[in-house]
């Protein structure tokens, strides 16, 4: 729990240090989703149920999906397996999807999904449907993301934070860390 705490507690203040609201339309977008990559892995770790998330290696999947930019995509599953070695005391490994469907993954050992660019509106509602069906943490950076159901996102305003979707993570089962529900910004 103390871990869990710190590990926030840094990621606010990276999040809050950042000038990235400064930069042009484009450039702020990128910067947006690298502040919600930054965010992902804790939000995937205030999972309570994340050890049924192990796959048979002992490690926890996280998938990046994309939409058109593989590179872009690739780009961001670097960054996780550079930056983080461990969610817990669990290993990650990362993998690059387009398939919303998820038909080369066994969907019980899908620890979290992170859309690294904008979905369309059918894809989107496909990936909510999935992550609900079989307790996956999605999370979208993208505005208005989280309102339309993602399970989890970026609030930015005169602070960053976590953004979650209570009806989603209702229906899904999920059981996620308290601490989570008293820092983000929360939808129905």
């Amino acid at each position: 729990m103390k871990q869990l705490l710190l590990t926030i507690s840094l990621l606010i203040c990276l999040l809050l240090s950042s000038d990235s609201l400064s930069q042009g339309m484009e450039q702020s977008t990128r910067d947006r989703v690298w502040l919600g990559l930054q965010m992902f892995p804790a939000l995937v770790g205030g999972n309570m149920d994340i050890r049924t998330k192990l796959d048979s290696g002992g490690k926890l999947l996280l998938l990046v999906v994309f939409q058109n930019d593989r590179v872009w995509a690739k780009k961001m599953a670097e960054s996780l397996d550079k930056r983080v070695n461990n969610i817990y005391k669990y290993p990650i490994r990362t993998d690059i999807t387009e398939d919303i469907d998820f038909k080369a993954y066994n969907p019980g050992q899908v620890a979290g999904v992170f859309v690294s660019e904008q979905l369309s509106p059918d894809r989107r509602t496909r990936l909510v449907r999935f992550g609900i069906r079989h307790r996956i943490v999605i999370f979208s950076p993208f505005v208005k993301d989280v309102e339309e159901g993602v399970t989890a996102g970026l609030h930015i305003s005169t602070q960053t934070r976590p953004a979650l979707n209570l009806t989603t993570i209702r229906k899904s089962g999920l059981r996620m860390n308290k601490l989570f529900f008293k820092v983000a910004k929360t939808y129905e």
